[in-house]
């Protein structure tokens, strides 16, 4: 199974059509189809939904597994070839970073600021997500560091514990009576429809919330939507949503609740770039 093929599938599927996936890679059609014709018979599995009416592609259940696997071995190989081909790494080079939605990211541009002047042509790569996509990601070589809360078991990892921590609270409406109070307790919240996150959960170490769970949210711009549209409130850290003067957003701190540390980890046995390399060392500064 040949890379340049599977970047002709690649094509095939974002185009949903032979003819334009064709026209985009600069191959004729005719090539273009016999080499997804030879790989779905290499690999014994009809690939395509083929649909003669509307001439667009559609996956077969086969095809949707070899698409999720093709696009990640496109991006290890465009990734191991941007680092490997680097003709003076200590001049260029790549860095990929995942993180959850926190102002510790404040940390992580503080250093990539740091190191700028010195290595310009570094290029920073950002992936948000949960917990769960970014380790996925890290485990498949996919990012080079993922920045987790600390409640997330990184002991097969190597880590480093970052100087922040972030106030866990409530995101509710301006007009919301629980807003008029500077600080809530657990017995404001015991009857109020919440949204929450993993990232909340694992800060909770996994404890049972006594609350009134409405949903749950991955990332917070979504949950903020909810509550601005009076569905509920949402558990989160402060200092992502927009709870400025002109917002109808509050962020209300909760006593007791705990603060939330966040660590970034790599993988042990896998080597660095030296970009990476140079970025961590730069994070290491400010431990």
């Amino acid at each position: 199974m040949e890379l340049r093929v599977l970047r002709y599938f690649i094509a095939a599927v974002r185009e949903q059509s032979i003819s334009k996936a064709a026209d985009a890679l600069h191959v004729t059609q005719p090539t273009l189809s016999r080499q997804i014709m030879d790989l779905e018979a290499e690999l014994g599995a009809n690939l395509f939904e083929r649909n003669n009416h509307t001439k667009r592609l559609s996956l077969t259940d086969a095809g949707l597994r070899l698409y999720s696997y093709a696009v990640q071995i496109s991006e290890l190989a465009d990734k191991a070839s941007s680092e490997i081909s680097t003709k003076d790494m200590n001049l260029e080079g790549d860095v990929y970073i995942g993180t959850g939605e926190s102002t510790v990211m404040q940390i992580i541009a503080q250093s990539i600021v740091a190191i700028k002047e010195k290595h310009p042509n570094f290029r920073y790569h950002l992936l948000s997500g949960d917990s769960f996509l970014l380790l996925e990601k890290l485990d498949r070589g996919l990012i080079d560091f993922a920045v987790l809360v600390d409640a997330v078991n990184v002991e097969k990892y190597n880590s480093l514990l970052l100087p922040h921590q972030d106030r866990n609270g409530l995101l509710l409406r301006k007009d919301n009576p629980l807003a008029q109070k500077d600080l809530l307790t657990q017995d404001d919240l015991r009857e109020t429809p919440l949204l929450v996150s993993q990232q909340m959960m694992d800060a909770f170490k996994g404890e049972k919330l006594p609350f009134k769970i409405a949903g749950t949210y991955n990332l917070l711009y979504n949950a903020s939507l909810l509550v601005k549209a009076g569905f509920a409130c949402a558990l989160c850290i402060d200092g992502i949503a927009d709870t400025s003067a002109e917002s109808p957003l509050r962020f209300r701190a909760v006593k007791g609740a705990p603060k939330t540390s966040w660590n970034i980890i790599w993988e042990k046995g896998r080597s660095l770039s030296k970009a990476a390399e140079i970025f961590l060392d730069e994070l290491r500064k400010g431990e």
